[in-house]
């Protein structure tokens, strides 16, 4: 991350958690993001990338076009952004089951 960061950067997906994680993770690797373009839609942002518009932190998960110019990178500096998800069921649930782990296991490091 550290080696980004002179880049122009797209704010990506939901400004609420996503832009939390970009300056989270830019402030751990001892820079403020510079940001200059905002995109909610993962393909607007692959867009933007692939037009040199900046460059942009992506979820492994996130659906992104299959384009040329484009190459998921992912990041090797430690700690890396994490997001956490919780899941709650309705009130008065006595039937109290685990979650199954998501993933299942592993990502690829490329994302696919």
């Amino acid at each position: 991350m550290a080696e980004a960061a002179e880049e122009t950067w797209v704010r990506a997906g939901d400004p609420h958690d996503q832009e939390q994680l970009l300056m989270a993770a830019g402030l751990a690797a001892g820079f403020t993001p510079r940001t200059a373009h905002a995109a909610v839609d993962w393909y607007a942002v692959a867009a933007l990338v692939a037009h040199g518009f900046g460059i942009a932190l992506v979820p492994r998960l996130a659906p992104v076009p299959r384009e040329p110019k484009l190459v998921r990178v992912p990041l090797r500096d430690s700690p890396s952004p994490v997001r956490r998800l919780v899941a709650r069921g309705p009130a008065g649930d006595t039937d109290a089951r685990p979650f199954p782990a998501w993933p299942p296991g592993p990502l690829p490091a490329n994302g696919s």
